[in-house]
């Protein structure tokens, strides 16, 4: 039986991690968008954690380190919240699945949301992005997006997410500018 790549990737997916349902990135994005993260922190917290052992989690010692923080760049929030929660995986393994999320979710303010900019980017930087490969992305970006589950981002622990960020995705200009979807 000859099976097509779609069906291999999905296979892959199923045993890489199961995407939380409840998880609603574009609604987490928003809730970023609201204002000042500090008061955003505990909502965004609550959705980050549905599908986790609440009961394991060091939510309050966690939301009292991020906001103590000197900083009103959501960015730097983000990334010391995530940092926290990874030290706190020593307590159970879960922080550290909270930590990649938070740190995903920073990752995700920073990149295009959309394929055909990424495509554009992608292809600025003379990636091995084929120019076809880019025209495709270009033209029939839903086709791509249903393909890609961004959802599965969502399953890295923290540190596999910062290996992700430091070895594999593209950078323009130093900065990451791609989702580990998008790889």
């Amino acid at each position: 039986m000859v099976r097509t790549l779609e069906d291999r990737c999905r296979t892959a997916a199923a045993r890489l991690g199961t995407p939380s349902p409840a998880l609603d990135i574009q609604r987490l994005l928003a809730l970023l968008a609201r204002g000042d993260v500090r008061t955003q922190l505990p909502h965004l917290l609550q959705e980050l954690t549905a599908d986790l052992s609440p009961r394991f989690l060091e939510l309050d010692s966690l939301l009292a380190t991020a906001t103590s923080a000197p900083t009103d760049d959501t960015e730097a929030l983000l990334q010391l919240a995530a940092e926290t929660a990874a030290a706190l995986a020593v307590y159970h393994p879960d922080h550290a699945l909270l930590g990649g999320r938070l740190a995903m979710l920073a990752l995700y303010r920073r990149t295009p949301p959309d394929w055909p900019t990424y495509a554009d980017e992608a292809l600025g930087v003379g990636t091995l992005l084929a120019p076809e490969v880019a025209h495709l992305l270009r033209t029939q970006p839903e086709r791509w997006a249903a393909w890609a589950d961004p959802r599965l981002d969502f399953t890295y622990d923290y540190f596999a997410v910062r290996t992700l960020e430091r070895s594999y995705l593209l950078r323009v200009g130093g900065a990451v500018r791609e989702r580990p979807h998008q790889a």
